[in-house]
């Protein structure tokens, strides 16, 4: 319960913008040296180092139209000058709410805090740093200075690195592959050129807790981690998907903070790296995983080579010319490690709002990076396990994402599920056989 001080919040987050120099950075293209140039900007205070604004509200439509636009108004951030940050204090008024009290000191009960950053200066990683800072910013007035590196000297670090083996890993993976070459998903609507509206929406759905502790326990017992044993499944999926493509390539998000000094540090580290494989259908299932383990490894030892440069090494195998291609199809893992994701500042806590659950009225109300967007989140702590798919609207319908949720969870059931009496048996039998048909499938055949 309790109210946030306003003021003490706005000081609180120029501590945090002060410690974190990203927040901080501005980004220029200098045409001579045909490179973006970094400048962080100093701590004058008076100088606008965020955006920082209060609305007023009365329903949730307009919370929602606010959440949208937050997510899609470019005009919010401005890199040349180093604004890519900002707060907006959302007031639900009530009916006996006078409209001078938007002037009022403090947030209270049910109003919403929104931190929007802009991905160049942050990423998912970075959310819980954030909000440890802020919190110690809060609570003390002050934060401890004393850093041993700054995400610039990372940045320096990363120019000076030896890219030669891991160029030529990525050469050897990808080669033969067109890189931009879509998988033969359940398209409602085939994409026949590279534009896309950006308009997406998202299905959500959670495993049960037995199937939880069973996928838990044979990734314990075959000593893999969650992550290798979530995306043998994938793969195996996607093979069965797609009527049997095995040349399977797609985007993996990776945190990119492959050393322990970059766990502290709130910055842009993440990479976007592709996973290929090319799948034997007749493959078990646990030869398939020892496979993806193994490419798992190689792509980690690998891993801190650009995804620009990345595609840059196999351009031209690119059938569309001078178009940077992209991974249209991504697989996402995120393991969290607490159980707290709220924000207390004294006596009040904030909560989190799930932008997935904000958007009901339409089916255009989220904005979609990628045609597919394929998420696991395992929650440690609870031994919670969920799923989302982020798709664009262009390409699917609610309905074929809900019935590909289904799939997959039927292909999880006949591998982990408690009433697979034969489950050893099938991950011994080739990987092509996992039906993904749904029950009123079956019956019809």
């Amino acid at each position: 319960m309790g109210r946030v001080s306003i003021e003490k919040l706005r000081h609180s987050l120029l501590l945090v913008i002060e410690k974190h120099s990203p927040l901080r950075t501005a980004l220029k293209y200098d045409q001579n040296e045909e490179c973006l140039m970094q400048t962080i900007k100093p701590m004058t205070f008076g100088h606008d180092l965020y955006k920082f604004q209060i609305s007023k509200i009365r329903s949730r439509e307009e919370l929602e139209n606010i959440l949208f636009d937050e997510e899609t108004n470019e005009t919010y951030f401005d890199l040349a000058n180093g604004i890519v940050f900002r707060c907006h204090i959302i007031r639900m008024m009530s009916e006996i709410d006078d409209d001078d009290d938007l002037a009022a000191s403090s947030a209270r009960m049910n109003d919403y805090i929104l931190f929007n950053f802009h991905h160049v200066a942050f990423d998912g990683y970075s959310t819980e740093l954030f909000q440890d800072e802020l919190h110690l910013a809060y609570s003390n007035d002050t934060l401890d200075f004393e850093r041993s590196l700054q995400y610039i000297d990372y940045a320096q670090h990363e120019k000076q690195l030896d890219m030669t083996k891991a160029e030529e890993f990525w050469k050897h993976l990808l080669d033969g592959f067109e890189i931009d070459k879509h998988l033969e998903l359940p398209y409602d609507r085939r994409p026949s050129t590279t534009q896309r509206s950006g308009y997406g929406s998202s299905v959500n759905f959670e495993f049960d807790r037995e199937l939880v502790e069973n996928i838990l326990a044979y990734a314990d017992e075959v000593h893999v981690s969650v992550f290798q044993l979530a995306l043998t499944c994938y793969y195996i999926f996607l093979l069965n998907l797609s009527n049997g493509e095995n040349d399977l390539c797609f985007g993996n998000i990776h945190a990119n903070r492959y050393r322990p000094e970059l766990h502290s540090i709130i910055g842009m580290f993440v990479n976007l790296l592709p996973y290929r494989m090319k799948l034997d259908p007749t493959w078990s299932f646990e030869h398939t995983l020892l496979q993806v383990q193994n490419l798992c490894l190689q792509v980690l030892e690998n891993s801190h080579l650009p995804y620009q440069k990345i595609v840059q090494l196999n351009h031209h195998q690119s059938k569309i010319v001078n178009h940077l291609p992209f991974m249209p199809t991504v697989f996402r893992f995120d393991s969290i490690n607490t159980s707290n994701e709220q924000i207390q500042l004294d006596d009040a806590t904030i909560y989190p709002l799930s932008l997935y659950h904000t958007n009901h009225h339409t089916d255009q109300q989220n904005v979609s990076k990628f045609d597919l967007l394929f998420s696991v989140e395992y929650h440690h702590i609870n031994k919670i396990m969920k799923c989302s798919i982020d798709y664009s609207t262009d390409l699917f319908d609610q309905k074929t994402i809900k019935t590909m949720c289904d799939r997959f969870c039927v292909m999880l059931q006949q591998l982990f599920g408690s009433s697979s009496l034969n489950s050893a048996t099938l991950k011994q039998t080739p990987i092509c056989e996992l039906s993904i048909l749904l029950p009123y499938e079956i019956n019809l055949l």
